[in-house]
């Protein structure tokens, strides 16, 4: 089927649906109604998403194939999991959350319908798609190779990347690094880290590059699939189109052609991913709809955020009208370790305990966490909050973790949807749960599947158990919601498969997994790594979350605290753009590359807050009229004591 065509009247049924909710903006409704190929620009806090999952919900009430679906590609996990749980809390959208439409991430897209595909026909069973598994992998087995391992203790730091990050690249899955050139082939070396290469890939370890890769070579060997996706995706939306790279764009291109209508959403403002230079950017094209207006914050805000913006109109604030205006906190070096709390001591003094206790998040971000440039501190978030300058490297390595794994959007058990992606999570639970319990029935077992082929034909173990207990993790959503709920799954799960465990694997220890730790746990572990600033002034006290622009996109935040940092231009981003700030015109001519990239992770950090705008700056690094330029311009100057 072709995709509906909305009319005016239509928009009247969004006022049931979404209570309390305003769609009688023009930009709001102008997106609503397009029905054709068009790019959406959204200003931060405009309601993108919720006028995303309203316009899907407007198209499953005109939506009657049962072979076509709707197709909606987000740039992460969490994006695509708020879409599905907006979509989710109403009946005419569930229908959304099951076949015949899909709603995911570009990677979950290329996999699901084209690089697994070809590896299942080629006989290759995927263990894991997962970044870091592979480097673990690979990192070991190089350093068992006494060539490589010798190779690789020439430049160590730099040669592990390059063996981290073995990847397949495009058409053809050439072996390549993400981290520079590999040595040649005919050595040693270099042919012992191309078979590594292949052999990680027969026995199933893939990185997410890799499954790109696999999904290129299969639309240029498959000249009939465009066709087919065409016809099972007539419509295809993209969310935070601004991280899409360019290869990934080219793949969603490439994977409908010209015959689909596509409609892109995002904020080319906030792209701070450039793609690692694959190919160009092209969004928004002309003529493109914007939806300028912000309901996150006020006029103060958002002139701010308008003056930092690279391209599109200026927002609108719509937002709340906060009397607590946009600070500039400027300090010494040697009180550097007082801006993060000094700007938490701020936030008490300027909000009651009632507005704190209402759960809406107080942060301090910068754009980089670590570098080495000779410059006055202030380089990155390290030098304001030490305990997250820890090096990769030496950060603790990610664990799994069952309630990730068994995680899941609303609508299961709603409506009549495609379980089989839950119920192969709870299967690949079970199978990890094993392996962590160090359990005989998990060795050299890749799959789910074959574990469990393995148990149906052991005559001294009756799987019945197992299967109602993978039944309920897969049925029921709520089931691993709670504490209770996720310690009764433990329970339930180690009475099934104790038969398997060595006798020394109590119910305790079992339920002592880390691969069951709850979220709260986690949460935990990384307060520990050094996230979290408490600040206490008399009986009253508030946490700041201190972490990097990239890792708070998204997000929106009752008061924000943005750090200077030192970029990839050989510049500090706050004083390159105290002009700006100030309101004053913009220098002319083009600019490098890096510094608009810079300016953009300001403009990430500075559109977060609803009420409550701070940036920090180095007394040394601004200009004699530095601090007047900036009151003259509206911001309040505080130095930080």
């Amino acid at each position: 089927m072709t995709a509906p065509h909305l009319t005016e009247e239509e928009l009247l049924a969004l006022g049931a649906a979404f209570p309390g909710l305003e769609f009688d903006n023009a930009e709001c409704r102008a997106v609503l109604l397009e029905s054709g190929n068009r790019d959406i620009q959204a200003a931060p806090g405009s309601g993108k998403t919720t006028i995303l999952a309203a316009k899907l919900y407007l198209l499953a009430r005109r939506w009657t194939s049962e072979r076509s679906g709707l197709c909606v590609i987000s740039h992460t996990n969490t994006a695509a999991r708020e879409i599905r749980e907006r979509v989710g809390k109403t009946p005419e959208g569930l229908r959304l959350l099951s076949h015949p439409h899909f709603i995911g991430t570009i990677h979950a897209f290329a996999n699901q319908f084209l690089a697994l595909p070809r590896l299942r026909s080629a006989g290759v069973q995927v263990d894991c798609v997962d970044d870091d598994v592979f480097a673990a992998k690979a990192l070991r087995a190089a350093r068992s190779h006494s060539k490589t391992r010798f190779w690789m203790e020439q430049s160590p730091e730099r040669r592990a990347a390059l063996v981290a990050t073995l990847s397949f690249a495009g058409p053809g899955l050439a072996i390549v690094s993400k981290s520079g050139e590999l040595p040649k082939e005919g050595g040693p070396v270099g042919d012992f880290l191309r078979r590594l290469k292949a052999r990680l890939s027969n026995e199933g370890v893939f990185r997410h590059d890799d499954m790109l890769a696999i999904a290129e070579d299969v639309l240029v060997d498959q000249k009939r699939l465009p066709s087919i996706l065409a016809a099972r995706f007539p419509l295809v939306m993209l969310d935070e189109m601004q991280d899409t790279s360019p290869r990934q764009a080219a793949l969603i291109r490439s994977a409908f052609g010209e015959r689909v209508v596509m409609q892109r959403f995002g904020d080319s403002n906030q792209r701070i991913f450039d793609g690692g230079g694959d190919g160009h950017f092209d969004f928004p094209r002309e003529p493109f709809l914007t939806m300028s207006t912000s309901r996150r914050f006020g006029p103060a805000i958002a002139e701010m955020v308008s003056r930092i913006r690279e391209d599109g109109p200026a927002v609108v604030g719509k937002g709340p009208v906060s009397p607590h205006r946009p600070t500039v906190l400027v300090y010494d070096t040697a009180r550097i370790s007082r801006v993060i709390p000094f700007f938490g001591e701020l936030v008490l003094a300027r909000f009651d305990a009632a507005t704190l206790a209402a759960g809406q998040r107080v942060r301090a971000v910068c754009a980089r966490r670590t570098g080495m440039a000779n410059q006055a501190p202030g380089r990155h978030v390290g030098d304001f909050w030490p305990p997250l300058a820890t090096p990769p490297a030496d950060a603790p390595p990610k664990q799994a973790n069952a309630w990730t794994m068994l995680g899941e959007g609303p609508g299961i058990g709603a409506v009549p949807t495609n379980l089989g992606p839950r119920a192969e999570r709870a299967r690949r639970m079970v199978l990890v749960a094993l392996r962590e319990a160090d359990s005989p029935a998990a060795v050299n077992v890749r799959e789910p599947w074959q574990l469990f082929r393995g148990l149906r034909a052991r005559e001294d173990f009756d799987l019945t158990l197992l299967r109602k207990v993978c039944r309920l993790m897969a049925m029921d959503k709520e089931a691993s919601a709670t504490a209770l709920g996720r310690s009764t799954l433990v329970d339930m799960l180690y009475t099934a498969v104790e038969p398997l465990l060595f006798p020394g694997m109590t119910r305790p220890r079992f339920a002592a997994l880390e691969f069951f730790a709850s979220p709260a746990e986690e949460a935990d572990a990384e307060a520990r790594h050094g996230g979290l600033c408490h600040v206490t002034v008399g009986e009253r006290s508030v946490t700041v979350d201190v972490d990097t622009v990239a890792m708070t996109k998204g997000e929106t935040h009752l008061a924000t605290l943005y750090l200077e940092s030192y970029g990839l231009s050989r510049r500090f981003d706050i004083p390159d753009v105290v002009p700006l700030l100030a309101g004053q015109p913009r220098a002319k001519g083009r600019l490098p590359a890096t510094i608009p990239l810079q300016r953009r992770h300001v403009y990430v950090g500075l559109s977060r807050p609803t009420d409550f705008l701070c940036v920090a700056v180095n007394r040394g690094r601004l200009d004699g009229d530095g601090e007047t330029t900036l009151r003259d311009g509206g911001w309040d100057v505080v130095v930080v004591e």
